[in-house]
């Protein structure tokens, strides 16, 4: 509905309201190249004090970075959090690779130890050397999981949303045959406006009609790109093996379990 003729949709107006909040918010839109260039990672960063609003204070207060889930973007999953966070924290927000405007060329697997290594170089060049927090939910909890292995004199403390980290492959059978899914990947990357609309009905926590144009719109903006790489992103996770996975009390002291309500749209 105008979209065609406008090339300018719902969705559009949307996020250009959202980008103009986040920068009130004291935040600011990058781009890091990575890897040579082979790597392209977008994250929301805390303004330089000259450019900062009034709550962001930046060097004076400790970092949080924001690792969403299996979403389109950090800025929409994140929204209803950062205007408190960036109260307290030096908020980073991130696009994992191909959730969002983070890309890479990269021909290896893209497992969450990819993304966790993607986020690492990406923070240590922005100047990050320790004690560095992170929440992370969903699938962004499971690369804040690999964080914490692997960098655990980087991560101060590290928070887990909504993330099944001991899952095995088979316990998404029971949602698979209440849903009457083939695949997982038909809630996370849905193909078509209808699948779309019936992955925003099985959330719990969404309940509102909205016309066929807006699902449309939405699908079109947020979902239509990357579909292929974002199935590759569930087919290569290693964490949902169950096995040889760390206890992360032995590297890191302070862990944190939990679960809140995050409107990712």
């Amino acid at each position: 509905m105008g979209s065609a003729c406008t090339g300018f949709t719902l969705t559009d107006l949307r996020l250009s309201i959202l980008t103009k909040k986040y920068e009130y918010w004291g935040l600011r839109s990058e781009f890091i190249q990575l890897d040579n260039g082979a790597t392209k990672m977008h994250c929301w960063t805390p303004m330089p004090m000259s450019e900062a609003g009034v709550w962001s204070i930046p060097n004076s207060k400790p970092h949080l970075v924001l690792l969403q889930g299996f979403a389109p973007n950090g800025m929409l999953f994140w929204e209803n959090q950062v205007p408190k966070l960036s109260k307290d924290f030096n908020v980073f927000v991130p696009d994992l690779v191909f959730l969002g405007r983070s890309v890479t060329s990269c021909k290896e697997r893209w497992t969450e130890s990819f993304q966790a290594e993607c986020i690492m170089k990406m923070l240590q060049f922005l100047g990050l050397q320790e004690d560095v927090n992170f929440v992370g939910s969903g699938y962004g909890g499971l690369v804040a999981f690999r964080i914490a292995q692997f960098y655990p004199k980087f991560v101060n403390k590290v928070v887990f949303t909504n993330t099944g980290i001991c899952m095995a492959p088979n316990d998404y059978d029971a949602l698979l045959v209440r849903h009457r899914l083939q695949h997982i990947s038909h809630l996370f990357i849905p193909e078509s406006v209808e699948e779309f609309k019936f992955a925003m009905a099985s959330a719990p926590h969404w309940k509102p009609w909205l016309p066929k144009f807006v699902y449309e719109d939405m699908f079109e903006v947020l979902y239509k790109d990357h579909q292929q790489e974002r199935r590759q992103l569930l087919d290569d996770l290693t964490i949902e093996t169950g096995k040889d996975l760390p206890r992360l009390a032995h590297v890191l002291p302070q862990v944190y379990l939990g679960a809140y309500r995050i409107r990712s749209f």
